[in-house]
């Protein structure tokens, strides 16, 4: 996935998924409001758990993008 059209697809839907992220983190945030105050800290934890497998998701990706953008620029340099 080297191509301009593919990168702007992965940052459109990257974009998305990031937005998707931000309102689970509000909506937890309101949740534990909510919550008697012993379950807090349960779903606290519970919470950061699950973010673990988003944080590395998030590395993943930023990871790819790097590689994807090098190589990009490496075609636009060398071309063939």
């Amino acid at each position: 996935m080297t191509e301009p059209g593919y990168k702007n697809e992965l940052e459109k839907n990257f974009s998305t998924y990031q937005g998707l992220i931000n309102d689970a983190k509000d909506a937890h945030s309101k949740l534990l409001k909510l919550l008697p105050v012993e379950e807090n800290e349960n779903h606290e934890i519970w919470f950061k758990a699950k973010l673990l497998s988003v944080n590395e998701f998030n590395k993943g990706v930023a990871k790819y993008r790097t590689c994807a953008n090098e190589k990009m620029n490496e075609q636009v340099d060398n071309p063939a």
